[in-house]
């Protein structure tokens, strides 16, 4: 199951600097860690790994960003929609198919879906548009600009191209849909008046929940899997902390991995309910990754060298995705367990 990180700006108040870290206790570290480039970059950025090993993301090579897709067998297939002066791929399904927004030479913000045969469709809602995720019915989500009010709705374009705009009522600041699983229940933020944001849900039928970590001060949902939970992060009003909750909105179970003293943020889910996000061992350090099993237990992914480790996605084999710096360099990494 898949999300984007572009809504996740300066979550913990992590050092880009190498600190001395010491393994949080009850977190183990083990399995196959392997870092990789599509290019002498200057950046990556990881949005989405398959059940069958595929890894999609973008990548800056110094002038314009190009979509990637890197097969299980470590090859690389780079890609732009046609036009394209910078490609930004936010998400995938487990067919292969990819979307994003790139930038046109009009200076247009177009969204694209690109199947996994290489072809493309390329829309716009109002004055462009970011798709952020689809699903395994190649149903889209993501967000736009109204030209008329200047808000932020959220959108959802089914496989046919017709496109269902939406708000949550309350949204002052805009609605970003970021996660959607097979049965077209949508999770993501909204901001409201005060820009406090809160998490919600909207089901198949179109009726929206808001979701709000009891007691805490906003509230950020990131991904959901196929049977409805959702993960995310909130603030206490010092640091963050992921949190599940149950697809009917029952339970709330926190995630804090043992010994964080940074924060924690969980950003991606599978089909089992494993979950992966990163947090910081030390107030101020650097970030490692985590991946928490359904039975709570913790294992981190802390490469040598690391200054930051960021899981982005984590598939059906508990195979997680995401970028690091590692000596100062930046990667794409995938962890197997």
């Amino acid at each position: 199951m898949f999300c984007t990180l572009t809504h996740h700006r300066s979550i913990l108040a992590l050092s880009a600097g190498v600190c001395a870290l010491t393994l949080a206790g009850g977190v183990e570290a083990k399995g196959k860690f392997v870092k990789f480039d599509p290019q002498h970059i200057t950046e990556i950025h990881v949005t989405g790994i398959s059940n069958a090993g595929v890894i999609a993301g973008y990548y800056n090579d110094g002038s314009y960003t190009h979509g990637f897709l890197r097969a299980a067998d470590g090859t690389f297939t780079v890609f732009d929609p046609p036009g394209s002066q910078g490609t930004l791929v936010n998400g995938m399904n487990n067919k292969g198919v990819t979307v994003g927004s790139y930038d046109d030479p009009s200076g247009g913000g177009p969204a694209f879906v690109r199947n996994a045969r290489g072809k493309y469709a390329t829309f716009a809602v109002g004055n462009g548009a970011v798709a952020n995720a689809v699903n395994d019915v190649n149903v889209t989500i993501g967000d736009y600009e109204d030209p008329v009010t200047g808000a932020f709705p959220g959108f959802i374009r089914d496989a046919h191209g017709g496109i269902t705009a939406f708000d949550v009522v309350g949204d002052q600041g805009g609605t970003h849909p970021f996660g959607i699983n097979i049965g077209g229940v949508i999770t993501g933020d909204y901001y409201d008046q005060n820009d406090i944001s809160h998490g919600f849900v909207r089901d198949a039928g179109g009726a929206i929940t808001t979701i709000d970590y009891p007691g805490a001060v906003d509230t950020h949902a990131s991904a959901i899997n196929t049977t409805g939970t959702i993960t995310g992060y909130y603030s206490d009003g010092t640091y963050y902390h992921g949190f599940l909750r149950s697809a009917d909105g029952a339970t709330f179970t926190p995630v804090d991995v043992p010994g964080d003293a940074g924060g924690t943020v969980a950003t991606c889910i599978n089909a089992k309910g494993e979950i992966a996000g990163y947090y910081a061992a030390q107030s101020g350090g650097a970030s490692l990754g985590f991946v928490r099993t359904v039975a709570g237990k913790f294992t981190t992914i802390d490469p040598k060298n690391s200054q930051y480790t960021v899981p982005t996605s984590i598939n059906s084999t508990r195979t997680v995705a995401g970028a690091a710096s590692i000596s100062g360099l930046n990667y794409g990494f995938l962890q197997s367990k």
